[in-house]
Formats: structure tokens, sequence, C-alpha cells
């Protein structure tokens, strides 16, 4: 029986409500409880989709058995103890004496 056929009578326990989706009114009786928690008419009710309850999978317990941070990358930087010229050639040594007579 529809809403607008049923005749507008009390009915002890059995009160007016509003659907949340559509907004019609309609008997509590008639109204169903959602698995978000809307109170919505038999036309807006859905079942919760069945990939909503699934679990992730389990972890895998592998791992490395050594494992270590990468270290930090190293920079050498040479230092040449000799004073060279503008040709690049050694002129004193690392004590600053001439190695070339001028």
């Amino acid at each position: 029986m529809n809403y607008y056929e049923q005749p507008h009578q009390y009915i002890p326990g059995d009160h007016y409500q509003q659907c949340d989706e559509c907004g019609r009114k309609m008997r509590s009786s008639q109204t169903k409880l959602r698995w978000d928690g809307a109170i919505v008419c038999p036309a807006d009710w859905e079942p919760r989709h069945p990939q909503e309850l699934l679990h992730a999978a389990p972890t895998d317990k592998q791992s490395v058995k050594w494992a270590r941070p990468r270290p930090e990358i190293q920079y050498t930087v040479y230092d040449d103890p000799y004073i060279r010229d503008e040709n690049n050639e050694i002129i004193r040594d690392e004590n600053g004496e001439a190695l070339l007579e001028e």
C-alpha cells in the first residue's frame, strides 16, 4: 500500500518519518536503517558493498638479514703541498723552499 493510498489515521507506535535520501514522508514501519546510519524508504535502501568489508593482506615478515642505512657520501679533497705557478709547474716544495733556480 502506497503512502498516498493509506488512510491518515493514528497507529500506535507507528509514527511518520521523512526519508533522509529523497524526503518522502512515510510510516516508520516502512523505513529501513541503511548501513551508513541514514533512515531511508525501501526504494533508496541499498546494502553495503562487500569490497568495503575486506581486510588488507597480511604483511610479509621477510626482511634483510644485515640491514644498515646507506653511508653518507664522503669526498676526498686532494691537498697539494707544493706551490705551483700559472703553468702548473712546481716551484716550491711543502716547506716553501724553491726547487728551481731563477
